[in-house]
């Protein structure tokens, strides 16, 4: 299982890669990986099943999948790997990974090379100064069902996180939109006492004391 980290190997020997990462660079994101490594060629490549990505310390570090454990079906070693996105302004590359039966991303410092592993692709807000992690499979070993990071050069930093009551036997969230940056819009599904299961729209809002999310709701019961 894949949920806890990632890993990866120290680059040791590096394809032709820029020595620094231009500030001047503009946000790039793909669904496609092939789309990212054309745009970012100077400070990413791929050779094999091996992702090369370059930090503005000069230092590089290259990222290992195996495929072909996929392929056989071997869920202890598959792991798939793609580049999603690179945000200069936030000094982040996102990389998304799939193991056997779960996947989600990397968020990985371009300062630094440090880097958390999410449970699904993050949510960044329209600054970019924050993003959202929502856990698709919040009970077997999950931290959270929602989180909120700030982005910093050196590595993000959790300022937020709802973990479902283990009395909750229901309850799945689902990231609809950010409004601004000071709110987050989510739809949660979840299970009554009756039995029925019931829709409900609800966020999390930014206060002076911080983070704040509305929920339970008073007809959630």
């Amino acid at each position: 299982m894949w949920r806890f980290g990632i890993v990866f190997a120290v680059l040791i020997g590096c394809p032709a890669l820029a020595q620094n990462i231009s500030p001047k660079k503009g946000m790039v994101q793909c669904e496609r990986e092939a789309d990212c490594l054309s745009e970012l060629k100077s400070i990413v490549t791929r050779k094999g099943n091996i992702l090369y990505l370059r930090f503005e310390n000069g230092a590089a570090e290259a990222f290992k999948e195996d495929r072909q454990a996929c392929e056989e079906d071997d869920g202890e070693k598959c792991l798939r790997l793609n580049l999603r996105a690179y945000r200069p302004a936030q000094y982040v590359y996102v990389v998304q990974w799939r193991g056997y039966e779960e996947s989600g991303s990397l968020i990985i410092s371009s300062k630094t090379g440090a880097s958390i592993t999410l449970p699904s692709l993050p949510h960044f807000s329209p600054s970019g100064r924050w993003f959202a992690s929502i856990d698709p499979n919040p009970y077997e070993g999950s931290e959270y069902a929602v989180a909120i990071w700030s982005t910093a050069p050196d590595k993000p930093k959790q300022v937020f996180r709802y973990r479902i009551p283990e009395k909750i036997l229901n309850e799945r969230w689902e990231f609809i939109e950010w409004d601004g940056d000071d709110r987050i819009k989510f739809k949660v599904t979840f299970d009554k006492e009756n039995g029925a299961t019931q829709e409900s729209m609800t966020s999390a809002d930014r206060t002076q004391q911080g983070w704040n999310l509305n929920w339970p709701l008073p007809n959630s019961k």
